[in-house]
């Protein structure tokens, strides 16, 4: 009787706790700006539907998976839920992942502890509702590791191995980058599997791998014949020109599919760095991370990762059915190892998902000390959940975790609105000369409105930022199309006048007399 009020007790707890997150969530999905990648994401894929998300990928920016399943939302006609919704459902839900796996690891005594360090990780704030693919991905990281666990304990149903093959095909689709965890886990399952002698098991793992391996590349290869079909059917110089896409790729698929994957690889934003420099700057590149987990603590980190990795393989090797300490293990070990062999230092936004292993090691030695030094004592544990609960509140609510996500998209956001207010509304412009990429996704996100582009001689209206005139910019920089000597000021001083201007952007609008 008593352990099934404990039991209700802690889901009351858990229900609470995602109920929290939520609201808080939902507050900045709403209320917080959306970023140029968010913006970028919307305007050229998810506005467009799911079946354009699922087969265009002009830019490594585009998170495929991600537009896909977005490009339903878009369906319900909110832009702010098309964006952001799939990563807020993903969030909420990962606060449950992140119990009841941690619950299964460590005991549920020390779950919801583990659970509010994963959710003070700023990285997983931050990436909480933005329109990219982290935090899906993190979904699919958190469900693989609940069912590898399963299949490591002994659960040999079908079940376990189609949803964690679902999980690693989908978090590679949503990211490709998601390979920083797909590797871990997999590797992490074979070793515990190949130790315990569960050879059978170990195969079936493999398979599944395999599986999830194929199903990615069929999901790329799509994207890769959409944009190879394209490309010749548009190359004056390509046998197919002028051919329709889908007789391109019924004729010659291997073609096809090899135009596209060479752009893709083309694509400047591909690109490894020097060896020797990754291998350099790996520590600095690794404080820069985990100081995006908790301030202050990213060389601290460092030494708390190696010296945990290191007690994960001890204690593994003193009891083989330790899947906890071996995941942990492998994790850290394989972060700096992936990167030097990739020769890449990717943002760092892609290790989001990390949080997860730096909560579960932190609750891992709370865990040891709660037995070894305070022998179970149940007032160890409620001290540290009233600590760990005042740090959430505490982190939750500082200027970094509740600052603005965009600054000069909130800026042309604002210099619309007041626009309006003055008479003119976004509805009626009819043309439209962007100095910069912000513009119109701007008004396409919050308008719905795509604005006709011709030169700024045929536009009715042209909105300038103060960047226009700084001197220093001399050259276009992205995301300007324009800059202080390619932008014709003549021309705007002759023919048009000012009707709006508010922070750093100001509309013109064409003289009556022109």
């Amino acid at each position: 009787m008593r352990s099934e009020r404990l039991k209700d007790r802690k889901l009351i707890l858990i229900i609470l706790l995602m109920a929290i997150y939520a609201v808080i969530y939902a507050h900045r999905m709403f209320t917080n700006m959306p970023w140029y990648d968010e913006l970028y994401t919307y305007y050229s894929f998810i506005s467009r539907g799911p079946v354009y998300g699922a087969i265009h990928w002009p830019l490594p920016n585009n998170h495929v998976g991600y537009s896909a399943l977005s490009g339903f939302l878009s369906y319900f006609g909110n832009a702010t839920i098309a964006l952001r919704g799939v990563s807020f459902i993903c969030a909420v839900i990962n606060i449950y992942l992140v119990y009841y796996l941690s619950g299964k690891l460590l005991g549920g005594d020390i779950s919801f502890i583990c659970t509010s360090l994963y959710g003070a990780v700023f990285l997983v704030h931050n990436m909480a509702v933005q329109g990219r693919g982290y935090t899906l991905s993190t979904t699919c990281y958190l469900l693989s590791l609940i069912m590898l666990h399963r299949i490591c304990l002994g659960v040999n149903k079908k079940k376990e191995y189609i949803i964690f093959t679902i999980c690693l095909f989908m978090g590679i689709y949503a990211v490709p980058s998601s390979t920083f965890w797909v590797i871990p886990v997999c590797i992490c399952g074979g070793l515990y599997l190949l130790f315990n002698g569960q050879g059978k098991t170990l195969l079936k793992l493999i398979i599944a791998s395999v599986a999830a391996a194929l199903i990615s590349l069929c999901l790329y290869l799509t994207i890769w014949l959409s944009i190879g079909s394209n490309l010749l059917s548009k190359d004056s110089s390509s046998p197919y020109y002028g051919i329709y896409q889908l007789n391109i790729i019924a004729r010659d698929p291997y073609a096809a599919a090899k135009r596209g994957l060479d752009y893709m690889l083309a694509s400047p934003y591909i690109q490894s760095m020097d060896g020797a420099v990754v291998k350099r700057e790996i520590f600095t590149y690794l404080g820069f991370l985990f100081e995006q987990f908790y301030s202050g603590t990213g060389k601290l980190l460092i030494v708390f990762l190696g010296i945990t990795a290191i007690v994960g393989i001890v204690r593994f090797a003193m009891n083989r059915t330790r899947f906890m300490e071996l995941f942990i293990a492998v994790s850290v070990a394989l972060l700096p190892v992936m990167l030097i062999i990739q020769s890449v230092q990717p943002y760092l936004r892609v290790f989001s998902y990390f949080g997860f292993v730096v909560a579960l090691s932190i609750s891992m030695y709370l865990d040891l000390i709660r037995e070894r030094i305070f022998k179970g004592n149940p007032v160890f544990l409620k001290v540290i959940t009233g600590l760990v609960t005042v740090l959430l509140v505490g982190v939750l609510f500082t200027g970094k975790y509740t600052a603005p996500m965009a600054d000069r998209e909130l800026d042309i956001a604002n210099v619309l609105e007041e626009m309006e207010n003055n008479g003119t509304p976004v509805d009626s412009l009819t043309s439209i000369y962007y100095t910069d990429d912000y513009q119109k996704y701007v008004i396409k996100y919050i308008y719905d409105k795509e604005i006709e582009e011709l030169p700024m001689g045929e536009c009715d209206y042209v909105l300038v930022s103060d960047t226009m005139e700084d001197k220093d910019i001399g050259f276009i920089e992205w995301p300007m199309l324009t800059c202080s000597t390619s932008f014709d000021f003549d021309l705007l001083n002759e023919r048009y006048e000012i009707i709006t201007e508010k922070g750093p952007y100001r509309v013109y609008r064409k003289k009556a007399d022109e």
